[in-house]
Parts: structure tokens; sequence; C-alpha cells
């Protein structure tokens, strides 16, 4: 993420009802490696790595992790597997990830215009998007305004940056008309 921008557990759960925001909320379970060395400091440390996950993308998760409530161990005794330096602990938490997919239509606003035409936007305040001329479709390119809600097709994400490549197609053009984004 660019900036760092937190997001209220009420704004969350706001887009996790929008269609447009691929942001979802779902209850997991995971095992949790610690060293040996953490044992009298068990849950601060388990909140530790659960920290360093947020705003990250996360395989397990098929997302990027934004929030996280409702921890709980699991059971009160941790696991050593076999021959591993690690012993488990089995927890569960609600995780709430930005899920972004190749073809998914978001919600965001335009913040930047630039020379050679380029469009950026911005999405929950923190992830760019950007826009060559020739991803946005004609009949609306003129009409677009800095500071304006849009809706956009995610044509490629990159994780490691947190930078997404739009591209707004003619069912854009019509969802954006539905929900009152465009006047034309």
């Amino acid at each position: 993420m660019h900036s760092l921008y937190y997001l209220t557990i009420e704004q969350l759960e706001e887009l996790v009802q929008d269609k447009y925001s691929t942001i979802k909320v779902e209850k997991r379970n995971f095992s949790i490696p610690l060293l040996p060395s953490s044992l009298d400091r068990i849950a601060s440390e388990v909140l530790k790595i659960i920290h360093d996950w947020t705003y990250k993308y996360s395989i397990d998760l098929q997302g990027i992790l934004l929030h996280h409530d409702q921890l709980q161990f699991l059971s009160d005794y941790g696991l050593i597997k076999e021959d591993d330096g690690f012993i488990y602990w089995d927890i569960s938490a609600r995780f709430y990830t930005f899920s972004p997919r190749i073809g998914a239509i978001i919600r965001g606003t335009i913040n930047k215009f630039t020379k050679s035409n380029i469009m950026n936007a911005i999405v929950f305040n923190c992830i760019i998007t950007t826009f060559t001329p020739d991803k946005v479709h004609p009949s609306i390119s003129s009409e677009l305004t800095l500071g304006q809600e849009i809706l956009f097709r995610i044509e490629s994400y990159d994780s490691d940056h947190s930078l997404i490549y739009g591209l707004i197609d003619e069912e854009c053009v019509k969802h954006m008309k539905q929900q009152n984004l465009l006047i034309i």
C-alpha cells in the first residue's frame, strides 16, 4: 500500500456490502509457528505475526489483509510437529481482505491526470490505479474530472507494489450510469 490509510470497522463492514469493493470478510483457522523462546508471551507473538501480515498480499487469504478481529486460540496447548523447531498454535480469527481479481469491476476516485493523458484513480485512499488513454472508453474520456468516482475493470494487478492497471470499458460505463456516476 502506498500510504497506509486505516479503514474503520464500520467502513470495512460497509465496503463488504458494496459489490464494487472486492473486500470480503471470513472466519479462518491458522496454525501459527512460534519459537520455544516465545512461550512466555504467546498471545503477543501471535498478534505480532498477524500484524506483520496486515497490508500485505496473503496467498492463504487470497488478498491483502486489511484488518482482523475476534482472535481466539483453539486450544490451550501448542503442537510440536516431528523435528520442526517451532511450536504451532491453532487460532481462529475474522479477516477482512481486499481480494482483487482480474476482470472484477471496482470503485475508485480519479486523483490525477498527467501531461501524457495517463489517468490515475485511488481505491480506498491507498491503492493506485493507472489508466493509459486507450484503456478509457472513448464515450467518456473527455467527461472525466478530478475527484470523480468511477467504476473500472481490473486488467492486471501488481501485488508487490499495490498497483492496479485499470480499464473502463462499455460495461463499466453502463454501471456508472446506473449508479449515477456519469451524466451524459
